[in-house]
C-alpha cells in the first residue's frame, strides 16, 4: 500500500500508522513531494523512517497499490485504480470553518472510497457535510493515532528541555501559532513573545504551523523583515527558543502551559490535562459549533494582551482545566480509542484492502479500541 503523504503534519498524522502496518508485515511506501514546496523541501527530514521509504511520484503514480491513504491533497495523479483512503492529516479536520475536506470527499474531485476519523461524534458531525458518508461502511472512526506518544508518555519533558539548553527545573511555556491572518503571531508578532518572555523563572518556547515558515505566499505577505524581528527578538532573551519543527509532540510533551490559537494544536495538548490559554481573535468562525462548546467550557481565552501575563502567571501556578468535567468531555469529543489510535487505524486499513466484507467487520469496535479517558495526569490510557 502506499501513502501520499505531501507535507510535516500530514508526515506526524501516519508515523506510528505506517510503522505498525510494516511491524505486520506489510509492503508500505511513502509518496508526497519530490519537488520543493517553498522552502518545505526537507519536510520529511523529521521522520527519517518515511523518508526511507520514500518513492518518487513518476514511480508512485504507475505502481499497482492496493490502496493509496491519502493525508492530505494528493500529491499526484495515480493511473491505476487502487482503494482510495481519506486519513486526517490533523485532529480538528472537518470540524472547522473550511471547506472539508479540502475537496477530498467521496463524490466530488478525488473521490475518496472510505474516509476515516479520529471519533464517533466526529464522524456525526461529518455526515451532515458529507452526506454520502455511513459510519460502519465508508466511515471509520479510527481516533488519533499522533496523540499515541502523548497519552503514553512517551517523550521525557528532561532531555526534550536540556536539548534546548534550557532550564529543566522551571516552569515552561510553549506558544504556538497557526499560520493564517486571525493567528497569534501574525496579529500581535513580537509584542506577545517580549510580553511572556519576561515572566520570571521561566521558560518560554515559540513555534508555529509549517506554513507560518515555509509558504512562499505567506513569507511574502509578511515579509522578510517580519521573520528576522521575530529571530532576533527571540534570540535576544536566554530564556526563549524559536523553534521550526514538523513534529511538535515533544515540546507539547515538555511544557506544562499552550498559549495557542485556533490552530488544532489545542485538541492534541489536551490529552495532557495541563491548561490551555487560547487567543480568540474577533473573525474567528468556529465550524462545529458542539466542539466550540467544549472548547469555551475547557480553555481560558484572551483576545488583548491586556492581562495575558497574570493569567498566565496563574495558570502556571494554580493549573485549572476549566468546568468540572469539561476537559473529559472534549477528549472524549474528539478522541476514540485514546492511546490506541495506531492499533486501530492499522486494523481498519488492513481490513480495508484484505477483506471484501470489511464494513461488517469492523462496525464493532477493535479488541484493543479504549474509549475510556480516566484522569487529568500525563498517564491516562487504560486498557481493555
Amino acid at each position: 500500500m502506499l501513502f501520499d503523504v505531501p507535507n510535516a503534519f500530514s508526515a506526524k498524522a501516519v508515523e506510528s500508522v505506517v510503522h505498525e502496518l510494516r511491524q505486520r508485515g506489510k509492503h508500505v511506501r511513502v509518496t508526497g513531494r519530490d519537488q520543493p514546496l517553498g522552502t518545505e523541501w526537507e519536510y520529511l527530514s523529521s521522520f527519517p523512517a518515511l523518508a526511507e521509504l520514500f518513492v518518487g511520484r513518476s514511480r508512485a503514480q504507475w505502481g499497482a497499490w492496493d490502496a493509496v491513504v491519502f493525508a492530505d491533497i494528493p500529491s499526484t495523479a495515480y493511473r491505476r485504480k487502487a482503494l482510495r483512503i481519506r486519513f486526517p492529516h490533523g485532529s480538528g479536520e472537518g470540524q472547522g470553518a473550511y471547506s472539508w475536506p479540502y475537496s477530498l470527499t467521496l463524490t466530488k474531485r478525488h473521490a475518496m472510497d472510505v474516509i476515516l476519523c479520529s471519533s464517533e461524534e466526529n464522524a456525526a458531525f461529518l455526515t451532515s457535510l458529507e452526506p454520502g458518508a455511513v459510519l460502519g461502511t465508508n466511515l471509520f472512526s479510527i481516533g488519533w493515532p499522533a496523540v499515541d506518544g502523548l497519552v503514553q508518555d512517551r517523550f521525557d519533558r528532561t532531555s526534550v528541555l536540556e536539548g534546548l539548553s534550557l532550564p529543566t527545573d522551571r516552569k515552561t511555556m510553549l506558544l504556538s501559532s497557526h499560520w493564517t491572518p486571525p493567528s497569534l503571531l501574525r496579529t500581535h508578532g513580537t509584542d506577545v513573545l517580549r510580553l511572556l518572555a519576561g515572566i520570571p523563572n521561566t521558560n518560554l518556547i515559540v513555534t508555529g504551523h509549517n506554513h507560518l515558515w515555509y509558504r512562499r505566499s505567506v513569507r511574502k505577505e509578511l515579509g522578510e523583515a517580519w521573520y528576522d524581528l521575530l529571530g532576533d527578538t527571540a534570540a535576544s532573551f536566554p530564556n526563549v527558543r524559536l523553534i521550526r519543527t514538523g513534529d511538535v509532540r515533544p515540546l507539547l510533551a515538555a511544557c506544562d502551559l499552550l498559549i495557542g490559537d485556533g490552530s488544532s494544536l489545542a485538541l492534541e495538548y489536551s490529552v495532557l490535562g495541563r491548561p490551555i490559554v487560547q487567543f480568540y481573535h474577533e473573525s474567528h468562525n468556529p465550524g462545529n459549533g458542539l466542539l466550540e462548546g467544549l472548547l469555551q467550557r475547557t480553555v481560558h481565552r484572551f483576545n488583548r494582551l491586556d492581562g495575558l501575563a497574570p493569567l498566565v502567571r496563574e495558570q502556571l501556578a494554580r493549573p485549572t482545566l476549566g468546568a468540572p468535567g469539561a476537559r473529559r468531555a472534549l477528549v472524549e469529543h474528539n478522541y476514540d480509542y485514546l492511546g490506541c489510535g495506531t492499533t486501530r487505524a492499522a486494523d481498519v486499513i488492513e481490513s480495508l484492502t484484505e477483506n471484501p466484507n470489511f464494513a461488517s467487520s469492523l462496525a464493532q469496535p477493535s479488541p484493543h479500541a479504549s474509549r475510556t479517558y480516566t484522569g487529568t495526569g500525563q498517564r491516562h490510557l487504560s486498557s481493555t
